[in-house]
């Protein structure tokens, strides 16, 4: 065979079930698409109401004379981090319970220690029935994060995928906020019990959505999965969606081996008939299978970047802060009482996140990113400066500056910085491990806020509070820097486009910047 010929053949067999464009633009599709997201993201909410829970909880507690369940310095850290510990644990599981049971069956199974981990909270009567509290949430927020990135990703289309992805971490922040809320109004106890009917209500409303078209494809479910997604293009008979499932197949096939670099001639790899044969499993053993996925390099890649990626954004969107909140606005003796403080962030956090929704394909992840590293480096260092000169002042001006300066830096921080590597979670990784890669860049990341959460009180001591600020300033300088040299631009690609990122021979001006709108990814 010619090379030409085999370029046809190319062409005739492998083309990804994102380039279809049958249902783009049909409005039921679309609202089958956003039903699905507006499920999941009850499931977030959910999920962000437990990740200020111990901002609530240390805050009431923490130095609070007179009271039994009052927590030191060292308790108040553990608290504060504890959360943070158990989520790697629970993130490296999760990849194999979404391999396992699903997307849409790991994040209904996850409601459960969700529930009782706000019951536990409730019922607390001691310091280690707080630990216990929060050792359950942080294993349930751990769970999570492998389906949660996998099912936006292989349910949505590329025109829609971004859009879907702001929405999730929109609602994050809407957790928080509710959170933060709820807690100020009502004592902590209160709030638990309140918080506790999210996740129920989240459990019923996952019975009413398909599991993920892609995953069942790769456990051989092909009827199901067909069914999947017609109801996922607008609700449509199996016979409806054929072409594009038929793609899908195809390139679930190429993804699942991990053997070929995108790009590469497939004709003699996949037949024409695939779409009519189940995947397989490799019939290696389970720790050899994952060692030899891991190691990869069409995983590999993506994941390293991921990892570092996630350290500086972990430290760009000062996250370490969060738990000491109440105690650091004390410290910079507010004009208004600090819990109101709390709800002003956590509301400009949700402005953040709900204007990434309306601007991501405008400017795309990689611009948007950019854009809050730098304007959050420029408010962490005004932060420094107030720190060192400033503080226990009792000028309203100045007071009401840092509370700007505090808001801003919120702000840009749920714009770019903390959402869109999350997002980046459901493109960067093949289909095969995808669960598993994310699994394990949440637990990384998890670990990393862990860390700096655990040692915060301490290196405080060491260096004080406006010399965490500088530190933080300065490793945010690292960040712009390696986000501008390596993190790739994936609003509006195909999956199979962004795979072709990791590979050696990937067009490294495409990878950096957005398609030009209308234009067809698979020929970019």
């Amino acid at each position: 065979m010619s090379e030409k010929e085999k370029l046809h053949s190319t062409e005739k067999v492998y083309k990804p079930c994102e380039y279809s464009t049958e249902n783009t633009g049909n409005f039921k599709s679309n609202l089958a698409q956003f039903y699905v997201t507006c499920v999941e993201c009850i499931f977030l909410i959910s999920l962000g109401m437990q990740y200020v829970m111990p901002t609530i909880v240390v805050g009431a507690l923490h130095n609070k004379v007179g009271d039994s369940m009052a927590l030191d310095d060292a308790t108040a850290s553990w608290i504060g981090s504890i959360l943070y510990f158990c989520q790697p644990l629970g993130s490296v599981t999760s990849g194999f319970l979404s391999e396992r049971f699903g997307r849409k069956g790991a994040m209904m199974l996850v409601n459960v220690p969700f529930v009782a981990g706000w019951i536990l909270l409730y019922y607390a009567t001691s310091v280690q029935g707080l630990c216990i509290a929060t050792l359950t949430m942080g294993l349930g927020i751990g769970f999570c994060e492998a389906p949660i990135a996998a099912y936006i990703g292989e349910m949505s289309q590329p025109h829609l995928r971004g859009i879907f992805t702001a929405m999730t971490t929109a609602a994050c922040q809407l957790g928080n906020f509710i959170e933060l809320f709820v807690g100020s109004v009502f004592d902590w106890r209160t709030s638990a019990l309140i918080s506790a009917v999210v996740p129920l209500i989240s459990l019923i409303s996952f019975t009413t959505i398909p599991e993920s078209p892609v995953w069942l494809i790769t456990k051989g479910k092909m009827e199901e999965a067909q069914k999947a997604l017609g109801w996922l293009r607008g609700f449509l008979e199996p016979h409806h969606v054929q072409k594009e499932f038929d793609e899908m197949v195809r390139y679930a096939r190429m993804s699942n081996t991990l053997s070929s670099e995108p790009g590469e001639n497939f004709s003699e790899k996949i037949p024409l008939d695939s779409e009519k044969i189940p995947i397989k499993e490799v019939s290696d053993g389970f720790f050899k299978q994952r060692y030899r996925e891991l190691t990869n390099p069409k995983l590999f890649l993506p994941l390293r970047m991921i990892f570092i990626t996630f350290f500086f954004t972990q430290t760009a969107s000062l996250a370490p802060f969060r738990a000491y909140f109440v105690r650091i606005l004390d410290q910079f003796w507010f004009p208004i009482q600090s819990r109101w403080v709390l709800v002003m962030t956590g509301a400009t956090a949700f402005i953040g996140s709900v204007t990434a929704i309306f601007i991501l394909q405008k400017t795309g992840k990689r611009r948007l990113m950019l854009f809050s590293m730098a304007v959050n480096l420029l408010t962490t260092f005004i932060l420094a400066i107030y720190a060192t000169f400033f503080t226990h002042t009792v000028d309203m001006t100045v007071s009401w500056i840092l509370i700007v300066t505090f808001g801003i830096s919120y702000f840009v921080g749920s714009l770019g910085i903390n959402n869109i590597p999350w997002m980046m979670l459901c493109e960067v990784f093949p289909v095969r491990a995808r669960g598993i890669a994310s699994g394990l860049s949440a637990a990384w990341s998890y670990f990393v806020q862990f860390v700096m959460t655990k040692t915060f009180l301490q290196t405080e001591s060491l260096i004080g509070l406006s010399g965490m600020f500088y530190m933080y300033a300065l490793i945010s300088v690292g960040a712009c820097i390696y986000t501008y040299l390596c993190v790739p631009e994936t609003e509006g690609k195909s999956l199979e486009l962004i795979e072709t990122y990791f590979t050696k021979n990937c067009d490294r001006k495409q990878k950096f910047r957005m398609l030009k709108r209308g234009r067809n990814p698979s020929k970019a």
